[in-house]
């Protein structure tokens, strides 16, 4: 008797269907089972509906892909829109990306210029002199410099005592200094100027 192998072929459908938001869904227990394809179609269709009456932004957000609803925020310089919550944490970032607009790279000078004070105020030395420069003196470089000796960093005028004494805590020890031109502050360790 001759053995005569079966055979067997498989047919597999795929059905491709769009992303919907959780907030589209009317049921999220039913959508799992053998109706679920009819019923994210269904969805899609509604969704489709919106759109050609107009109900439904068409503009999305380039950060999550989501379409933009009612709380959006746009960026200041060239006026694209996102979602509040994403375009609030791309702000928040640390990076120089962070202070441009995701869509075309328009920079917000001004988040620029606040996080470049906290920048210099989190990275401070020990001895504070790492946001000040420091003229030679060539009379006698083992002594520490004086105050007439330092200019700011950034704007290049010269530093004055702050009238003001600094907070209590972390600060306890040390002076405040203050730029005469921009007023960026400068906290120094005493020991680290000559007439402190």
């Amino acid at each position: 008797m001759l053995l005569v192998p079966r055979i067997m072929l498989l047919q597999v459908m795929v059905l491709v269907t769009p992303t919907i938001n959780a907030t589209e869904q009317t049921d999220l227990s039913n959508s799992v089972g053998p109706k679920a394809p009819l019923k994210s179609h269904h969805q899609h269709m509604k969704r489709m509906e919106l759109a050609e009456h107009n109900q439904y932004s068409s503009e999305l957000c380039t950060i999550c892909r989501e379409q933009l609803g009612a709380n959006s925020r746009e960026w200041p310089i060239c006026k694209h829109l996102y979602h509040f919550n994403c375009i609030d944490e791309w702000r928040k970032g640390e990076d120089e990306e962070n202070n441009q607009c995701p869509n075309c790279r328009s920079t917000d000078t001004t988040l620029a210029a606040q996080k470049e004070a906290q920048f210099r105020l989190r990275h401070d030395d020990r001895r504070g002199l790492s946001r000040v420069y420091v003229a030679s003196t060539s009379s006698n470089q083992s002594r520490p410099p004086s105050l007439s000796d330092l200019s700011c960093r950034w704007c290049g005028g010269s530093m004055r005592r702050a009238r003001v004494p600094p907070a209590s805590g972390q600060w306890t020890f040390r002076v405040k200094l203050v730029c005469e031109r921009c007023n960026s502050p400068v906290m120094v360790h005493p020991s680290a100027l000559s007439d402190l």
